[in-house]
């Protein structure tokens, strides 16, 4: 019996102990799994708390490129607003400036055409070259119907222009205009043609002005260096009381000149000929 009760007491202190222990343990495992619940949350709020420096870092750095990206910008549109400044200024000085080439074009051409226009007029024929056009062919026919020549042995060419190597607006197209120039077998004559209304006097110089050295000052006007001697024309006005002088220069001079011109001009003519004749041969 006492050894039933032992036995029991012993099951009884065995069962405690090994509820005791198995508490212990418990409580063990309590603590443990309180430790590790309080290091997961540490390691959680830290890893938060990292997690917040660095979205901070990130939301800086994006805010401080971004920032950087609209400075960059402002300069950059500030920038291109003075290129486009300076552009502009310089689109405006280059457009004033072909504005005022054409306009000079424009005006260097107005004169041209003007001038054109004045030597097509000058180069219509006047009265005087009709008549004298009309006289040729006259003489032509006369000298056809007594024999004298052929029909293709006189030829009149009037209007005849020689334009020399230089600038248009010079005018000098005109200076080189011959009234007729009729081709025969005796030769080449170049005819000058003037219309003149007034009395007149040629042969006029300073030395032999005698009489008319009032007009001392008209003399001399339109001198050459070879060929002295000027034209006068004195036209009567209305009221018979006035007289009008008017210098006409030395129309033989200008003949003179022209014939020299037109020498020259078949001298050239020729001797190209004959270069390109010596040429084909060789």
């Amino acid at each position: 019996m006492d050894y039933v009760l032992i036995g029991g007491i012993l099951i009884l202190l065995a069962a405690v102990f090994v509820l005791f222990y198995k508490n212990k343990q418990l409580e063990s495992e309590s603590q443990q799994v309180e430790f590790e619940k309080k290091q997961a949350i540490e390691t959680y709020e830290s890893e938060i708390a990292a997690t917040i420096t660095d979205h901070k870092e990130q939301q800086s750095t994006l805010k401080n490129m971004e920032q950087k990206k609209y400075n960059d910008l402002q300069v950059n549109t500030a920038r291109e607003l003075e290129n486009m400044r300076m552009m502009k200024n310089q689109l405006a000085v280059q457009h004033s400036k072909e504005r005022s080439e054409m306009q000079d074009k424009h005006s260097k051409e107005l004169h041209m055409f003007q001038n054109l226009i004045a030597d097509l007029r000058e180069y219509t024929k006047n009265g005087a070259e009709v008549n004298t056009h009309e006289t040729l062919h006259y003489m032509k026919r006369g000298f056809v119907e007594q024999g004298i020549i052929l029909e293709d042995e006189f030829h009149i060419m009037p209007n005849v222009f020689m334009i020399r190597n230089k600038s248009r607006h010079k005018r000098d197209i005109n200076d080189n205009r011959i009234h007729h120039l009729i081709l025969c077998k005796t030769g080449i004559y170049l005819l000058e043609t003037k219309k003149w209304t007034g009395k007149l006097i040629h042969g006029v110089t300073k030395e032999n002005a005698s009489i008319y050295s009032f007009m001392i000052d008209e003399i001399g006007k339109y001198q050459q260096e070879v060929e002295k001697e000027e034209t006068f024309e004195y036209i009567t006005g209305e009221d018979s009381l006035t007289i009008q002088v008017k210098n006409e220069g030395n129309p033989v001079y200008r003949a003179k000149k022209l014939s020299h011109i037109l020498y020259n001009r078949f001298y050239v003519f020729l001797y190209n000929i004959y270069l390109h004749f010596f040429q084909t041969i060789i």
